[in-house]
C-alpha cells in the first residue's frame, strides 16, 4: 500500500469521476472500513495501516537505503519471503471472493445502492429511508 500525505486543503475538494471503496474486512481499523472515512498518513500509521510514514523529503534516501538493505540480502530468500507474502495475500483474497461477490452483489442490487448513486449524480446527501 502506498499513502502519501499533503498540506491540510485551503478548501473544499470535489472529486470528479468514479469513487471506488475497497472494504478490507480484516483490517484493524473497522471504523474506516465501515465509514469509508479519508485518512491522512500519519493516521494510517498509528492505525497499523501502514509500516511507516516517511517525510517527502526523506523519500528518497529512504527508498535507496532499504532497497540496498534489500540487495544486500540472499536473492534466494528475498524470493521466498516476496512469494510467500503473495501468495498468502492471493489465498486470503481467494478464500473471501464468493462471499465478497455475494456481498456486493446484494449491496448493488438495493434501494440503498441506487439511492445513494442518484444522490451523488445530483450533489445532494442521500435518504436512505
Amino acid at each position: 500500500m502506498l499513502v502519501w500525505q499533503s498540506e491540510p486543503l485551503v478548501r473544499d475538494l470535489e472529486v470528479t469521476g468514479p469513487v471506488t471503496v475497497t472494504l478490507w474486512v480484516s483490517s484493524d481499523a473497522p471504523d474506516t472500513d465501515v465509514t469509508a472515512k479519508l485518512i491522512d498518513a500519519a493516521e494510517a500509521a498509528r492505525l497499523g495501516l501502514v509500516n511507516r510514514v516517511v517525510p517527502a523529503d526523506q523519500l528518497m534516501p529512504w527508498a535507496l537505503e532499504t532497497s540496498e538493505l534489500i540487495a544486500s540480502h540472499s536473492p534466494s530468500a528475498v524470493q521466498a519471503v516476496k512469494q510467500q507474502i503473495s501468495t498468502t495475500i492471493a489465498e486470503h483474497a481467494q478464500s473471501r471472493e464468493a462471499l465478497d461477490q455475494a456481498l456486493g452483489d446484494r449491496v448493488r442490487a438495493s434501494a440503498h445502492f441506487k439511492e445513494g448513486v442518484a444522490a451523488f449524480l445530483a450533489k445532494r446527501p442521500p435518504n436512505y429511508r
